[in-house]
């Protein structure tokens, strides 16, 4: 017969009728195997805190480089959606001024957006396929800084000479 108090609780010994694999009440086995399913039940191995260690120094940081990624590519199309805006503002802007004088010029867009400037070049664009004379290219450049890396976002569109009076339906 073993010896050994057992911490957890008293179990009561089976019955000669009851049997478990491996063990016979008489031999004194079922009382040892009885005591190895106690400490099964205390807490977890070491190999079983070892391994859950190394599971989550394999996880965290992958996951955490995961959400490092997806935070930058939304700062990045946030960016690139209000330069997107800004430009679409400007050159409408240009168009509605019709000024051909201002338009190579710098700027920014201080106090509301003072991370974006913006630059305004005009070309002229010669197409045998428009018929049209003094149509000019204009172009506007957005840049910004993102993570110390320049970036920027170009629009253009082109603008025809300012209508005479006859041609847009004005009344004198």
């Amino acid at each position: 017969m073993c010896n050994v108090q057992c911490p957890m609780r008293h179990v009561p010994k089976p019955r000669q009728s009851e049997s478990f694999p491996g063990a016979s009440a008489a031999s004194g086995s079922w009382h040892i195997a009885h005591h190895t399913s106690h400490i099964a039940f205390r807490g977890f191995t070491l190999v079983e805190v070892l391994a859950a260690l190394v599971f989550l120094g394999i996880v965290i940081p992958v996951a955490m480089r995961c959400a490092t990624v997806c935070l930058q590519t939304t700062a990045h199309a946030r960016h690139t959606l209000e330069a997107s805006q800004l430009a679409e503002q400007k050159l409408a802007q240009i168009l509605i001024d019709r000024d051909t004088a201002g338009l190579d010029a710098t700027g920014d867009f201080n106090p509301d957006f003072p991370e974006y400037t913006w630059q305004t070049e005009s070309a002229p664009f010669d197409s045998p396929l428009t018929g049209v004379s003094d149509v000019r290219l204009v172009t506007v450049h957005i840049r910004w800084r993102e993570r110390a890396t320049q970036r920027s976002c170009d629009l253009s569109t082109l603008m025809y000479p300012a209508a005479s009076s006859t041609l847009t339906g004005e009344t004198q």
